[in-house]
């Protein structure tokens, strides 16, 4: 009589264990035709010793893969942060027309955003500012592009008309440990050391 073979569990996509609970990393196509060749020819004390065997292996590789994937993942996986940054002007065209400032600019910015675990990290980007229908609520928008060692992220950010309160944005992550990652963020704006720089502060977070 033909022994069955131990069932599989197609949801979880893993051997189970025909006397227990336990799962089982799902077993080759190969070995589990070997195991219907030995259960045919009543090798059941092989098959006992190979059940063993994979078992063993399975709890001795099993965490530390896991490990090694929980150590691949982004440290900023959810982190909130803080940053300064210094913004130059590079270009801009201004127009007044019925009253209002209408244009745009062209800047670089050098951002420097400390996590909870107090390490730093330097971003450089380039940024296009614009003034959107006077009679909105916003009297900027501005939308930057960085890069740092992690890779690169995008950013945009309104201003409301009354200066007095900061301006908020979203982050939205490009390439590298920042994909499929998103966020928001603060901007509080002050003058800079010359007509030409400003001065950034703030906090955000990935989520």
């Amino acid at each position: 009589m033909t022994a069955a073979p131990p069932p599989i569990d197609y949801l979880a996509g893993l051997q189970v264990d025909e006397f227990g609970s336990k799962p089982l990393l799902r077993l080759p196509v190969a070995f589990y035709r070997a195991w219907l060749g030995l259960a045919e020819l009543g090798h059941t004390n092989i098959m006992a010793r190979v059940h063993a065997t994979v078992e063993s292996v399975v709890k001795t590789i099993l965490p530390t893969v896991l490990l090694s994937l929980a150590v691949a993942s982004p440290a900023f996986a959810a982190t909130d942060f803080e940053y300064t940054a210094i913004g130059t002007d590079t270009g801009g065209a201004w127009i007044k027309l019925d009253g209002h400032n209408i244009g745009a600019t062209s800047s670089t910015v050098v951002s420097t955003a400390t996590g909870p675990d107090g390490k730093a990290q330097a971003s450089n980007g380039h940024c296009q500012s614009w003034t959107p229908d006077p009679s909105g609520a916003y009297a900027i928008e501005t939308v930057c592009n960085y890069t740092n060692p992690d890779g690169t992220y995008s950013t945009i950010s309104w201003c409301p008309t009354d200066t007095s309160k900061e301006c908020t944005g979203k982050l939205v992550g490009v390439s590298g440990a920042f994909v499929n990652k998103n966020g928001t963020f603060s901007v509080q704006t002050k003058p800079g050391a010359d007509s030409a720089t400003d001065n950034y502060s703030g906090t955000g977070h990935w989520d």
